[in-house]
């Protein structure tokens, strides 16, 4: 669920396959919000408050993905998140929730249209991204696309 991300409280983002991005991605929200992951929440985690109401279909945040785990990897992070379900997670740092911004979303990691970057440097800018060495994918920036412009998604 995006709010938890961007609110702070959940570090991972469970997926089911690892990327070489390292660095600013905006949170998206889903048009449709799931309600067995609400449930879910509200049981694991009790002592989060959740809210009555999401925004849905558009951005709501940004963070930094830092970092992979893996089910392989886990001992490493023994204990470090208990959002952790795998096959992979995205380690996700410096979250913090932004004005809502409409924006069709799609699967994967995708390039944000111009207007998202002005936004975004509207409301406070970038993230930190992770040190140029920690970076995997030879792209100075880490961004997917090759570019040296740091696109946020």
């Amino acid at each position: 669920m995006a709010w938890l991300i961007v609110n702070g409280h959940k570090d991972i983002e469970n997926r089911t396959w690892a990327t070489q991005w390292r660095g600013p991605l905006l949170i998206h929200a889903s048009r449709t919000l799931e309600q067995d992951g609400i449930a879910w929440t509200r049981q694991r985690f009790p002592e989060i408050a959740l809210p009555e109401s999401y925004e849905t279909g558009g951005v709501v945040g940004v963070v930094s993905l830092m970092g992979m785990i893996s089910h392989v990897s886990k001992n490493l992070h023994q204990g470090a998140s208990p959002w952790f379900t795998g096959p992979y997670g995205w380690r996700l740092e410096h979250a913090r929730p932004l004005p809502f911004l409409r924006l069709q979303g799609q699967l994967g990691i995708f390039s944000a249209p111009p207007v998202a970057g002005a936004w975004l440097d509207q409301h406070g800018g970038r993230p930190p991204a992770p040190k140029p060495e920690l970076q995997q994918d030879g792209d100075p920036d880490g961004d997917p696309d090759g570019d040296p412009d740091g696109d946020p998604c």
